[in-house]
Formats: structure tokens, C-alpha cells, sequence
């Protein structure tokens, strides 16, 4: 569901009332930071008081194949 949820993050009022909701604590999204679409994820989920470790996401980084700069970002208040 959260997958749906990020595709229409910008689109509808639903997603952004329910990354609003104080009692999420946290979520877990695949991110390439290099993809224009996954900075705004970036931005929202910023603007919404959730943050990452930076660590984190440098252990989980992809570095090559199909998939490289793709990480697991999770976010948390």
C-alpha cells in the first residue's frame, strides 16, 4: 500500500493527511537520490519532520547493476 501511496505522494490529500498523522513513526522507502521524482520524496517526507541516517543509507546503497543508487531509506520522526 505505502508503494500506491508514494507513486500519488504529490496527488492527493490522503497521503499527505496520513504523513501528517503524528502516531507514524516511521517508514521505510526504496530511493535512488539521483532520480528527480525521489529528491521530491526527499522534500516532502523532510517537510512532513521525518529524517534519516545518513549511514544507513551509505551501508545500503546499491554500487552497481541494474539497481545502483538505489538505498533504503528509512525515515523516522
Amino acid at each position: 500500500m505505502i508503494d500506491y501511496l508514494l507513486d500519488k505522494i504529490k496527488k492527493t490529500k490522503i497521503t499527505e493527511k496520513i504523513l501528517k498523522n503524528p502516531s507514524l513513526n516511521s517508514v521505510l522507502i526504496e530511493i535512488n537520490a539521483n532520480r528527480e521524482e525521489d529528491k521530491e520524496i526527499l522534500e516532502i517526507m523532510k517537510i512532513n519532520g521525518f529524517n534519516y541516517d545518513i549511514n544507513q543509507i551509505k551501508k545500503s546503497t546499491r554500487l552497481k547493476g541494474r539497481h545502483k543508487g538505489y538505498a533504503e531509506y528509512i525515515f523516522k520522526r
